[in-house]
């Protein structure tokens, strides 16, 4: 299964330290999309992010894709999130996001969406 990784669950794992793509292959993924609009993302949180703890995470978590097994997926123009949706629905894949608007717009789309839970656990919904 094709699952595609959002900004935020990024930055949450990074954050907590959790092994987001090890457990998203213990899950089943055989291939973990991350699009280049959201390394783009984290460069500039990265840079501009308000919170210092929120800086740090989006390096770090630039530091894990670079070093993993992953794929670089070119998607859209235009806001991520639309671009996000557009891409699924046109490649059948899962998308793991906890942004709760994000959520909604895809799930009225039929797309199935995962979220990290505060325990680190996948769900579907």
């Amino acid at each position: 299964m094709k699952i595609l990784v959002d900004t935020n669950v990024l930055i949450y794992s990074a954050k907590n330290r959790f092994d987001l793509f090890g457990e998203l292959k213990h899950f089943g993924a055989s291939d973990i999309l991350i699009p280049k609009k959201v390394v783009e993302e984290l460069e500039q949180l990265s840079k501009t992010a308000n919170k210092g703890s929120d800086k740090k995470a989006a390096k770090l978590a630039i530091q894990i894709i670079n070093y993993s097994e992953l794929k670089l997926i070119k998607i859209d123009s235009g806001h991520t999130d639309d671009a996000i949706i557009s891409y699924s629905k046109t490649n059948n894949n899962l998308v793991l996001t906890n942004d709760s608007e994000l959520k909604k717009r895809l799930t009225a789309e039929n797309i199935k969406v995962l979220t990290l839970s505060n325990n680190k656990k996948l769900i579907t919904s």
